[in-house]
């Protein structure tokens, strides 16, 4: 960000969020790559989403921002672990339905450690993402493109098979 603030570069791909204080700077195109946290569930279980999990207990990392997510639904109960690998284990051994993890990392452990035993069940469930960012008002051309270059790749699935390539 400091490149593009001295004018080193045009664009840059980062995840800062668009809120309103820095669209008065920036500007956006939507998410290149959504990042925000997912539901996790043994792979056999059937819930898709929070909302479906009313009085059941899902487990997310003490200070993670992802608990915010979370306490949106009072109806579900929230058990705070200290790492990844034991809010996972978790998961896998039965003590809780469900954990709500950043979509990255999760991806890694259920293609990996957790093949077979837990899936992820959601998508992301914020609008945590990389986007492509200019100075305001800097690059509407290069913007245009990028952002007509990006609903192409959605519209023709070309993301989706990205995704699959590199588990995510």
């Amino acid at each position: 960000m400091e490149g593009l603030n001295e004018g080193l570069y045009e664009v840059v791909i980062c995840s800062i969020p668009p809120y309103n204080f820095n669209q008065a700077k920036y500007d956006f195109t939507e998410n290149v790559l959504s990042l925000g946290p997912v539901l996790i569930t043994p792979a056999n279980a059937n819930y898709t989403d929070l909302d479906s999990m009313s009085g059941e207990l899902v487990g997310v990392i003490a200070g993670d921002p992802s608990v915010l997510v979370v306490e949106k639904h009072p109806e579900v109960i929230i058990r705070h672990y200290t790492t990844l690998t034991e809010v996972l284990n978790a998961v896998a051994n039965g003590e809780i339905e469900a954990a709500v993890v950043d979509r990255l990392p999760a991806s890694n452990y259920v293609q990996d450690l957790y093949s077979g035993k837990l899936k992820i069940a959601s998508e992301p469930m914020n609008d945590v993402g990389l986007h492509v960012v200019s100075l305001k008002g800097k690059q509407p051309r290069l913007m245009r493109a990028f952002s007509t270059s990006i609903e192409q790749m959605k519209r023709k699935k070309f993301f989706e098979s990205l995704q699959r390539k590199w588990s995510l």
